[in-house]
């Protein structure tokens, strides 16, 4: 890719990403996501707090009060974290948040030109600037200005998958098993070792690295392992019950169908707002179908795909930054370099999913309300949708199994015809 070509793509990032924010926000200060400041009513800190950067990255800010203010942040305050982000953030609460949050911004920009240098260290045939495009996309400028920990796992998750292109399985194995300990769903990119050489002991690193790191998080915490760990479970499934989800954000089959009920689109959405209620159920056969495909190919690109879509669609609320763990495949595409017209499209869809389209498709000339459904919610679903379901048909029409049935089958109805 040329240099040229790089940074115009960087340069329309942010532009379009402002253009997004801007349209929505009025304020200089709120130029990015949603609610990139801590939420007014934050217990946290007081709206009236002073002070540089005092309710800016609000994530950040709510999620080191909560381990820096109690001993467990299960028993005492009402956290939704994996253990080990908590025990992470612990070490940064009692340093003062200005500060904080300039530890936060040098420590990302630090963090991406280590994970550039290092891809590029690992596999020459990956360009700097290349590598730089994927890690500056809209998810991770939406993370930032979040102050969310996903944009620690995002870069974490794209050099696990430069060290699986380099065979380098084990260290590979370790950080999916740490990232998956920290937001918990990621531990599903595991599955891109099937079938390779000892997978079944890079799969189990993965998870015992998974388990120690929780395990030992928990024991740090006030209160004990099994009291904190009911709390966990008791905070995180309440949060999912009565959580606010902003449909504007949402790339979740969630946010498609909330979407679709509040635009009535064809006339449907009584029907969507019935389908909805089954959504938990269809996220699980989703994920079993997804997990059977990817025992059925060994195409790095395929299974990557795979993965991010379905942890995309299935969870209740896919914020900006969740369409990050799209970095991962856009790194194994980028790889392969497959000369392929179906390689093209992939890479072309995925570019799409990685830009801002935070535009209302309704309501428009009225203030930006973010429960108006958007060409966010509404496009990158059905884009994350058909990419899934033709990545399964495809696998699945290419399985030896099924294809010598298909020409069994051929073979039976031809000796008919002679017949």
């Amino acid at each position: 890719m040329s240099r040229a070509l790089a940074v115009s793509f960087i340069i329309t990032n942010f532009v379009m990403f402002a253009m997004s924010s801007c349209y929505q926000n009025r304020k200089f200060e709120d130029l990015y996501s949603f609610k990139g400041a801590d939420f007014p009513l934050s217990p946290s800190v007081p709206w009236s707090t002073k002070g540089v950067g005092a309710h800016f990255f609000g994530d950040l800010l709510e999620s080191v009060k909560v381990v820096s203010t109690s001993g467990s942040p299960y028993i005492e305050v009402g956290g939704t974290y994996l253990p080990f982000s908590y025990a992470v953030l612990r070490i940064f609460g009692s340093i003062d948040y200005p500060l904080l949050c300039l530890m936060f911004l040098i420590s990302i920009a630090v963090g991406i030109a280590v994970v550039t240098q290092i891809s590029y260290k690992l596999n020459t045939n990956i360009g700097r600037i290349d590598i730089l495009i994927i890690l500056l996309s809209w998810p991770m400028l939406s993370g930032i200005d979040r102050g969310n920990i996903q944009v620690f796992l995002l870069l974490l998750l794209v050099l696990a998958i430069v060290l699986f292109s380099m065979g380098h399985n084990v260290a590979s194995a370790i950080t999916i098993g740490l990232i998956g300990a920290m937001k918990g769903y990621p531990i599903l990119f595991l599955l891109i070792f099937l079938g390779r050489s000892q997978w079944r002991k890079n799969i189990f690193t993965g998870l015992s690295t998974f388990a120690i790191a929780t395990t030992v998080s928990l024991l740090t915490f006030t209160g004990g392992f099994m009291p904190n760990l009911r709390g966990f479970v008791r905070n995180f499934t309440a949060s999912e019950t009565a959580g606010y989800f902003p449909v504007a954000y949402n790339n979740s089959l969630n946010g498609l169908f909330e979407s679709v009920v509040r635009l009535n689109l064809f006339g449907m959405g009584n029907f969507f707002d019935t389908v909805n209620n089954y959504q938990r159920p269809i996220s699980i056969i989703l994920i079993l179908i997804t997990i059977i495909t990817c025992t059925m190919t060994t195409n790095m690109e395929v299974r990557l795909l795979l993965i991010a879509c379905v942890l995309i669609l299935t969870a209740p609320y896919s914020p900006s930054y969740m369409l990050g763990l799209l970095m991962a495949p856009a790194v194994g595409l980028y790889l392969v370099s497959r000369q392929r017209r179906s390689h093209t499209v992939l890479i072309v869809l995925v570019a799409v999913l990685l830009s801002p389209k935070v535009f209302p498709i309704a309501n428009l000339g009225t203030p930006f309300d973010p429960l108006t459904p958007t060409l966010n919610s509404v496009l990158n679903p059905l884009i994350l949708l058909t990419i899934l379901v033709s990545l399964v048909i495809f696998t699945l029409s290419r399985h030896p199994i099924l294809k010598s049935r298909r020409t069994n089958t051929l073979n039976f109805l031809s000796n008919i015809d002679e017949h």
